[in-house]
């Protein structure tokens, strides 16, 4: 029982040092204004706020043939966070900046958990995590 204790002090442990480091390296960016393509796919985009088009992207096969629409990618789940996010921020950056460092730091922790249940290693879960949270790459890469 004190091994198991232990696992989840240490893993809680790593997320809050990660959190930490993931704050200091990112959060100076939640004051920034929308960039890049930011405009397009949410502050001009009208069917940000269009319930009929989340419907359509959730289930493209009974609606698309309707209306004869066909569409170059299928994302639902990024759609649903623009609508909902839309919803509680508006057109304000810093609540989509918000999210976006929130699920990046969420896609970090699971990361180490994942290389930590495969591995059975947490430095290599944690130096591998620290990378990614802390390098740039990813956010270049998106």
């Amino acid at each position: 029982m004190k091994f198991a204790s232990l696992i989840k002090n240490r893993n809680l442990f790593v997320s809050i040092l990660l959190l930490i480091i993931y704050w200091v390296t990112y959060s100076n960016s939640l004051h920034n204004n929308f960039m890049m393509n930011d405009h397009a796919l949410i502050v001009q985009n009208t069917a940000v706020r269009d319930w009929g088009f989340l419907q359509l992207n959730l289930f493209p096969q009974l609606t698309a043939h309707r209306q004869g629409q066909h569409y170059l990618y299928y994302r639902p789940i990024s759609h649903l966070l623009n609508m909902l996010t839309k919803l509680a921020f508006g057109n304000r950056p810093f609540g989509y900046h918000l999210i976006n460092l929130l699920l990046f730091y969420l896609s970090g922790i699971s990361l180490f958990e994942l290389l930590h249940l495969l591995f059975k290693d947490w430095k290599l879960a944690f130096a591998t995590s620290l990378l990614y949270i802390a390098h740039p790459i990813p956010w270049d890469a998106g």
